[in-house]
């Protein structure tokens, strides 16, 4: 083993393209087992995240596949295309794939430069092994120095190499610990040139390694491969759910197994504590998310949910074409002067909130969690434009806040957007009641806000009863602390006292924010 394992977790979690390309894989093997009615085999299949490259399939312990995403340009180097070949040659891999846009070619020379490489490695580490004492800087090419064995090596280089060798052997670096990995790496280095050779002549790159079969020029054309591959194991597997099934299902359904692997990344990153921290996705886990019988209970609260995120967006999208008085172009992102529209700047960062915060976002525009089974309860697509996406365009003072708010702020007074449809106040009075003695809810519902903007509601003084609805503990006046100069006591003592609010439409919000 010469090529050390990385982690780019972190790096990875925020990482679309890349993340849309491994699940892609996983459902177009998983589609293909089905179809060789090998489903059984499911239990032994395993996305592995990081480790050995970008992402690699395995079954069990052995590596299949080693795969490696270019969302962009295609610069490689020497030493680049040498940890790529030397890596499936450790690992066993059957073979190596590099995911790269359509537009784009890959190179045919990696073999040649891994061989070219490993030349170079063998007359680099036949050079004498010393420290830098008493050695010029311009000379330390002459040498294997014991200084420049670091952990943040340029990787397939000598001293990255040296490095994963002496750790994986436990060697401390000393002069003869190196010079025994030394030892160590030119004997792996002979074998695996002798592997990259057939009757004495060097084989080609596709013997090893290619372009994958199928590119992608963004996320949404992975996306929309990914729906006709579920279509597909759906099909199969559950044919009887044909009618049922919808783009809008394939949407959602897609959304839960990427939201799974989005967590499992962030939880294998945050409980592992050594520093290769490689995650491991088991086949199976995708493949029952994808049996879950949200059809049936597609009034979910997680499907309802997915339903509204959905409208709003397409609400959005819509909004140019709907609105010709005020908008020349087809689309926000093709007009020239999207910059200065504040509906166009709020949803560009509202467009990318983390799927772990979508829900709360919209849970605090509706002031309530859609019930199971009645997905009319949910704001129509007429309420959204109005209240949502008219005002968004019209009012310059709203703006997304990092509190999940659309919030504006005027003469002290923090004014909140809502998808409120109530048409009389006593039912508002109801519905935060309700949600806010539920314990599995915020408490915080309505906390610091001063206005609501509702669709239809105008109150002077909405009496909020806080004694007979606000159930604080000390982890929510600790929560309230955070958020405010004030102190728990002083907290304590303002919230034993109802809240009083004003409501008021959206007419009388466009009044009062845009003058």
């Amino acid at each position: 083993m010469l090529i050390s394992p990385f982690s780019a977790i972190p790096s990875w979690e925020g990482y679309e393209y890349q993340g849309h390309i491994a699940l892609f894989v996983v459902l177009r093997k998983i589609r293909d087992l089905i179809l060789y009615n090998n489903d059984i085999a499911l239990n032994n299949f395993i996305l592995e995240i990081e480790g050995a490259e970008d992402f690699s399939i395995k079954n069990g312990y052995r590596y299949l596949t080693l795969h490696q995403v270019k969302s962009g340009a295609i610069d490689l180097d020497k030493g680049d295309k040498f940890s790529f070949i030397i890596s499936l040659l450790q690992y066993e891999a059957e073979h190596g794939y590099f995911h790269i846009l359509p537009s784009k070619q890959l190179p045919n020379d990696f073999i040649q430069s891994t061989s070219d490489w490993i030349d170079s490695l063998q007359s680099d580490l036949d050079k004498e092994i010393k420290s830098k004492d008493g050695i010029n800087e311009e000379d330390y090419s002459k040498y294997i120095i014991l200084e420049k064995i670091l952990p943040i090596s340029t990787k397939g280089s000598k001293y990255s190499i040296i490095k994963y060798v002496c750790e994986l052997e436990k060697y401390d670096v000393c002069e003869e610990n190196v010079r025994k990995a030394v030892e160590h790496i030119k004997s792996e280095l002979s074998i695996y040139s002798e592997k990259l050779k057939d009757t004495g002549k060097l084989i080609k790159d596709d013997k090893l390694m290619s372009k994958f079969d199928e590119s992608f020029n963004n996320d949404l054309e992975i996306k929309k491969s990914s729906y006709v591959i579920i279509k597909e194991i759906l099909n199969i597997k559950k044919p009887e759910w044909n009618l049922l099934i919808d783009d809008a299902y394939l949407e959602f359904l897609y959304g839960q197994v990427l939201l799974a692997l989005k967590n499992k990344i962030s939880q294998d990153y945050i409980e592992k504590t050594h520093i290769n921290k490689v995650c491991h996705v088991e086949f199976e886990t995708i493949f029952n998310i994808l049996m879950e019988d949200f059809h049936t209970n597609s009034n979910s609260i997680k499907y309802q949910y997915f339903l509204l995120w959905k409208n709003i967006l397409e609400s959005y999208d819509k909004f140019p074409t709907k609105n010709k008085n005020v908008c020349q172009c087809e689309s926000c992102s093709d007009c020239a002067n999207n910059f200065k529209c504040n509906l166009y700047r709020q949803m560009d960062t509202i467009s990318i909130i983390k799927d772990n915060q979508i829900h709360n976002f919209l849970y605090k525009l509706m002031l309530k969690e859609p019930k199971v089974g009645k997905p009319n309860n949910l704001p129509d697509d007429n309420l959204i434009n109005r209240l949502f996406t008219n005002l968004l365009k019209e009012i310059e003072l709203l703006s997304f806040e990092g509190n999940n708010l659309i919030q504006a702020q005027k003469n002290g007074l923090f004014f909140r957007l809502t998808l409120n449809s109530s048409g009389e106040s006593y039912e508002l009075q109801e519905q935060l009641d309700k949600e806010i003695n539920n314990s599995l809810e915020d408490k915080l519902l309505i906390f610091e806000n001063d206005v609501l903007i509702t669709d239809q509601l105008n109150e002077e003084s909405f009496m909020y009863n806080g004694i007979k609805t606000m159930v604080f503990g000390e982890n929510e006046y600790k929560e309230l602390e955070s958020i405010t100069t004030d102190s728990i006591e002083k907290i304590k003592k303002n919230y034993n006292k109802p809240k009083v609010l004003r409501l008021i439409d959206r007419k009388k919000a466009k009044e009062e924010l845009s003058q």
